[in-house]
C-alpha cells in the first residue's frame, strides 16, 4: 500500500506552504530566543524581548497568510 503526500495546485497553494514551512522554523527560533531570555541580564534582554516580539508579529503575518492562501473558506471568497 502506498502512501502519497498532500496534492497541492495552483501557485496561491504552493506558496501557502512554503509560508507556513517558514514559519514552522520561525516557532522553533522562538522557542530558542524565549530559552535564552530566560538566563540573559539586563540590556541583553531588553534586546532579546524585542527580538522576540517582533518574530512573534512576524509568525502571526505568516500564520495569517497561510489561512488565506490555504483556507477553504478564504480560498472560496477569494475564489484561488
Amino acid at each position: 500500500m502506498a502512501v502519497s503526500g498532500i496534492a497541492v495546485s495552483g501557485t496561491s497553494a504552493v506558496l501557502g506552504i512554503a509560508i507556513a514551512s517558514g514559519g514552522m522554523f520561525l516557532a522553533f527560533g522562538q522557542v530558542a530566543i524565549g530559552n535564552r531570555l530566560r538566563q540573559a541580564q539586563d540590556d541583553r534582554r531588553s534586546r532579546l524581548r524585542r527580538l522576540h516580539l517582533a518574530l512573534m508579529l512576524i509568525l502571526a503575518v505568516a500564520a495569517l497568510t497561510h489561512l488565506v492562501l490555504n483556507g477553504p473558506v478564504m480560498r472560496t471568497v477569494l475564489r484561488l
